[in-house]
C-alpha cells in the first residue's frame, strides 16, 4: 500500500483509493488537491467487512450496502463518497472542523455536485463528502 504525501498534484495512496470511486469524485478531488495539497482520502469504497465494522463502531449509521461508500456498478467498486483528512507536515492525520468547512466552501464556490456530511442535521460527519443524488 502506498503512503500519503503532501503534493499539490497527486498522492499515491489517494490515487489508489480513487480507483474505486466514481469518476466525478476523482475529478473534484483533483481540483481540491490543487487548493489543499494536504487533503487526503481515508475512505473511498468500503467492502462489506469494512462497512460492517464502521456500523458496529458507530462510524456509520448504515449497513452494507446502503452507504454511498458501498456503491458498485457492473460488479466494480464505484464509491459515491469519500472521507477526508488533513495530513500535517509531520505526517499526522488531522480532523479539524474548520478545515473541513473550508474544503466544503471551496467545493461549493466551484459548484461541485457534493454534499458535505458536516451540513447534515443529525449525525454530523465532518470528514464525509458525497456526490449529490443527481450527479
Amino acid at each position: 500500500m502506498s503512503h500519503h504525501v503532501n503534493e499539490p498534484h497527486e498522492c499515491p495512496a489517494c490515487e489508489e483509493k480513487l480507483e474505486e470511486c466514481h469518476y466525478l469524485l476523482a475529478y473534484w478531488f483533483e481540483k481540491l488537491k490543487h487548493e489543499f495539497p494536504d487533503a487526503h482520502i481515508s475512505w473511498g469504497f468500503r467492502s462489506k467487512e469494512d462497512q460492517d465494522e464502521a456500523f458496529a463502531n458507530h462510524k456509520s449509521r448504515l449497513r452494507w450496502p446502503m452507504s454511498k461508500h458501498n456503491v458498485m456498478v457492473k460488479g466494480k467498486a464505484s464509491s459515491r463518497a469519500i472521507d477526508l483528512f488533513r495530513l500535517t507536515d509531520d505526517y499526522q492525520a488531522e480532523f479539524n472542523p474548520q478545515w473541513f468547512k473550508e474544503v466544503f466552501e471551496f467545493l461549493e464556490d466551484n459548484e461541485a455536485p457534493i454534499v458535505w456530511g458536516g451540513s447534515w442535521k443529525t449525525f454530523k460527519d465532518l470528514c464525509h463528502f458525497e456526490l449529490k443524488p443527481n450527479a
